[in-house]
């Protein structure tokens, strides 16, 4: 395969959504990449919906660690071990297969109960049984 950018298209409800992603061109065979945009805003009291994509050499699984910001807390990224945070699993779609790898999407709904005034953090973890990778954090560990 020769590096680059590839264009996805995939069917959505019945009409056609278009997405520029920039794919590794070969297998990585280090673990998930994951590709996560934030969420920027989110409105006190309701539930937050965060979407993320990873690419896996065999079947992966998504798990999402999350909490209301606490101020001067330590930020407890880039760690092997999991946060001390609420989590939950994440729902994960069939997937399109590309070369010899997986493309995952991932989706969860944090509760409202956690969206105040001081913000919210959330760490992804994807893993394929064998890796693991963090967003925000490590490619893999």
């Amino acid at each position: 395969m020769r590096p680059g950018i590839r264009l996805l298209r995939t069917a959505v409800a019945g009409g056609l959504l278009f997405a520029l992603m920039l794919m590794p061109a070969r297998a990585a065979a280090v673990g998930p990449v994951i590709w996560h945009t934030p969420v920027p805003y989110a409105a006190a009291g309701t539930s937050i919906g965060v979407t993320a994509q990873a690419t896996c050499d065999t079947p992966c699984t998504a798990r999402i660690y999350y909490r209301t910001t606490v101020a001067n807390a330590p930020a407890e990224l880039l760690t092997r071990d999991d946060p001390s945070w609420a989590n939950l699993i994440m729902g994960r779609d069939p997937g399109i297969i590309i070369g010899q790898q997986t493309l995952y999407s991932f989706f969860v709904q944090l509760p409202a109960s956690i969206a105040d005034s001081r913000g919210v953090d959330y760490i992804i973890k994807v893993t394929d049984g064998s890796a693991v990778s963090w967003s925000p954090g490590t490619p893999a560990t």
